[in-house]
């Protein structure tokens, strides 16, 4: 996995290139990609991706997209208790434009799995696709987007069309904001504060991944695992 990630980082510059806070903070206020402050019971952190924010024009491409969650995640990945608890994403598709359903092409797939996809070294215990629009729909199966996934990533997927029971007994109300029918106040700005505290220079946080990458490998063989509620607190993005 280690060899894999760094392979990926060589080989698409365009993503990982000069990947600091400075270059993401633009596309990181927008707020299409924002962490919960709560961890739920299980220890997951919760990754909100709002895929409404999504803008097609040139200052907010695909690109820059992908370069703020490779960002997210690595930031997310210094954290021992995420390494051992993973992360859960949910995403509202309500708010999915048309437009926003038309740009999705099979190419975006596939490369967003090219730089995840048994290449990066996080854990996703869930993902939850909320109230899909019919264009959501169609672009789903015409992209083919299942035929490309492993098959233990697929059985995580959860798509929720209406009826959102299943969801909230993974995620309790309690983990989640107001919009998404829950009691939690969430304010992107206080994780955009939390991830863009400074840091060094761009190779040292590269070998500071490399050496939380292969304490996850050392944790995963000695098994075990632990966890607190909040997210913001003695935990150093």
């Amino acid at each position: 996995m280690l060899e894999n990630y760094y392979s990926n980082r060589e080989n698409k510059p365009e993503i990982f290139r000069n990947l600091t806070r400075k270059n993401v903070k633009k596309t990181l206020e927008q707020g299409i990609v924002g962490v919960l402050p709560q961890r739920d019971s299980k220890g997951r952190a919760i990754i909100m991706f709002k895929v409404e924010k999504w803008n097609m024009s040139l200052a907010f491409h695909f690109e820059k997209l992908l370069r703020v969650w490779v960002y997210t995640l690595e930031k997310l990945f210094e954290i021992d208790e995420t390494q051992i608890n993973g992360v859960v994403i949910v995403c509202d598709l309500s708010q999915l434009s048309v437009l926003q359903s038309k740009s999705l092409r099979t190419v975006m797939l596939t490369k967003t799995i090219s730089i995840f996809q048994n290449n990066f070294p996080f854990r996703i215990s869930g993902i939850h696709l909320l109230n899909p629009s019919w264009h959501f729909k169609l672009a789903w199966k015409m992209t083919n987007a299942v035929s490309l996934l492993k098959p233990k990533l697929v059985q995580r997927i959860h798509i929720h069309d209406g009826d959102l029971t299943a969801f909230y007994e993974d995620l309790p109300r309690k983990y989640l904001p107001e919009e998404l029918g829950g009691t939690c106040t969430y304010d992107n700005k206080l994780w955009i504060c939390e991830l863009l505290e400074p840091e060094q220079t761009e190779q040292d946080t590269k070998y500071q991944t490399s050496a939380h990458i292969q304490s996850l490998s050392t944790r995963a063989q000695n098994g075990g695992g632990h966890h607190s509620n909040s997210m913001f607190q003695n935990n150093p993005y």
